[in-house]
């Protein structure tokens, strides 16, 4: 969510003219440029998903069976995908 609005303020107008950037049109366009770039937010993702079965289950259960999953931290394959930056947010 951060990485997107990063680039709702800050980066895509520099893509993109829009006559307003906070619109579902926005978006977006915001998440096509995201999933075009590489970042260590995707690079770690893949790696969770590559090398722990329980993360790999979770992630297709989420995202191709549309299962809904309780966020709790002390579940290992929650926390596997949840960022340093998150967890700072959380437990302070």
């Amino acid at each position: 969510m951060s990485l997107i609005c990063l680039w709702l303020d800050e980066r895509l107008l520099k893509v993109v003219e829009l006559p307003e950037y906070w619109t579902k049109e926005g978006i977006c366009m915001a998440v096509r440029e995201i999933l075009k770039s590489k970042n260590t937010l995707f690079d770690d993702v893949i790696k969770n998903v590559e090398n722990d079965s329980g993360f790999r289950r979770l992630a297709k259960g989420i995202l191709l069976e549309g299962r809904q999953i309780p966020y709790k931290l002390s579940n290992p394959e929650i926390d596997l995908g949840v960022t340093l930056e998150e967890k700072n947010i959380l437990w302070n």
